[in-house]
């Protein structure tokens, strides 16, 4: 992926430098001195890393879900074809996510569609399920505007469940574009 921010950490986690990855999703910290470094990535927009560490250290991803790679030691002392003095290894991979969200208003004219007049649920409890089994993977509660988020999904079918606070009804079902 080219554009991804990069940041060459030292060993107390301090940004001692950073650059960007080239068009091939390449990049580049020379000249380092020994010592302890870490490596961190910025996942792109609509993107979370994958798993890390899951295979060779030739192609698997070494960051974490922050971001952040283990601590690479640098010797100098080391031959050049060492690994422990120039180590090309240290990659992150990015997994495209998606998200499901959106608004939840008490419908008072009752017609199902959101008109001027519908005002904003806050405090609704709102489930995201597992499409095939049902299950429940996450929830949250509708903010002062009524709104809600489930973010950084992979791919898959979901659903969304809303709890129905007590005196209401479910309005009218796809009434409205």
């Amino acid at each position: 992926i080219s554009g991804v921010k990069v940041y060459l950490l030292n060993a107390s986690g301090v940004k001692i430098d950073s650059t960007l990855t080239d068009g091939s999703g390449k990049y580049l910290f020379d000249s380092l001195l020994s010592g302890g470094y870490r490596v961190q990535f910025v996942a792109p927009a609509g993107t979370i890393a994958s798993k890390s560490n899951t295979g060779s250290d030739l192609s698997d991803s070494d960051a974490s879900k922050t971001g952040l790679s283990q601590l690479v030691t640098i010797d100098t002392t080391k031959p050049a074809s060492d690994t422990l003095r120039n180590n090309l290894n240290v990659d992150a991979g990015f997994v495209p996510v998606g998200s499901i969200g959106d608004y939840v208003f008490a419908d008072n004219n009752g017609d199902g569609i959101q008109n001027t007049g519908d005002s904003p649920l806050s405090g609704i409890k709102v489930y995201l399920l597992d499409a095939t089994t049902g299950a429940k993977l996450d929830s949250t509660l509708t903010d002062g505007a009524g709104k809600y988020l489930f973010d950084s999904l992979l791919t898959g079918d979901y659903k969304v469940k809303f709890v129905v606070p007590l005196g209401s009804e479910p309005t009218l079902k796809t009434a409205g574009g």
